[in-house]
């Protein structure tokens, strides 16, 4: 995008899918037709305890965007409101959900498969399709006067790609349900980013989301505040002009992540 890297400072959604009493009554929360959300979601996965540890591997809890159906494993009652009223497991989609009239949300960013994805959101800004290997979108939400974080996107590979060539340009180099998933529910031109990883980062950052072990924190946990210095109250859009380089705001919200007694979420399994 720029002579530069670049940070981004995506502001999205941040509020908890609510639920129909048909939902709960049924355990499956049917795909999202209305606004984007987040889902406090179990699955397994593999994370950090700090950038030196080794990787551990067990259920683990997260707060993530997950439009299409779940089941809800787990009804809670919060103390705070910023803890889950429901734990969610994903239902990985077999057909592109259509019906005349209807808008499915897809999802995105997606951190589910061997590489999280960013495909499409925000992106009738320019700036947003024109990114390089190496920048660094850190997505959040505003909540209660404070900018809270939810996933940390390295730019690992780049794909352009427009509804009527999705086959020819990126087949295989994602997981077939991601199509079902989102790819299929685009219309247009859009710029398809794959996260850089642990095992394969770039100039030594990778992409995570904050993270706790099920088995500890079996009532979830509240998303951690962080670059608080850049926090002007907005609540959409993005942000990049002013902020410290990739690696520079990387590692302040990987401390912050780590601080608040979480964890780094580099794979969720489904």
């Amino acid at each position: 995008m720029n002579s530069k890297p670049t940070t981004i400072k995506f502001l999205h959604p941040g509020s908890e899918r609510k639920l129909t009493p048909t939902e709960i009554t049924n355990k499956i929360a049917n795909w999202n037709t209305g606004d984007h959300n987040r889902k406090y979601l179990e699955v397994k996965g593999e994370y950090l305890t700090s950038l030196n540890s080794a990787i551990k591997s067990e259920t683990i809890g997260f707060w993530g965007e997950w439009e299409a159906e779940s089941h809800i494993i787990k009804t809670l009652i919060p103390n705070h409101s910023t803890l889950p009223h429901y734990v969610h497991q994903p239902i990985l989609p077999s057909t592109t959900p259509k019906s005349r009239g209807t808008r499915f949300l897809n999802t995105d960013p997606c951190v589910f498969g061997s590489n999280f994805l960013y495909s499409n959101c925000k992106q009738s800004m320019r700036s947003l399709q024109n990114l390089d290997i190496g920048d660094v979108i850190i997505f959040g939400s505003q909540k209660q006067g404070v900018f809270v974080v939810d996933t940390v996107f390295v730019v690992g590979n780049i794909i352009k790609f427009n509804r009527r060539n999705l086959q020819a340009t990126i087949g295989d180099k994602v997981e077939g349900w991601f199509y079902h998933l989102t790819l299929n529910l685009l219309a247009g031109s859009h710029t398809l980013y794959i996260g850089a990883t642990y095992n394969n980062p770039v100039n030594g950052i990778f992409s995570f989301f904050p993270c706790v072990p099920s088995s500890q924190y079996p009532n979830g946990f509240s998303l951690p505040r962080t670059l608080q210095a850049y926090n002007t109250g907005q609540s959409r859009g993005i942000r990049y002009r002013n902020l410290g380089s990739p690696n520079v705001e990387w590692s302040n919200v990987v401390n912050d992540v780590l601080n608040s007694g979480l964890c780094l979420g580099i794979k969720a399994i489904i």
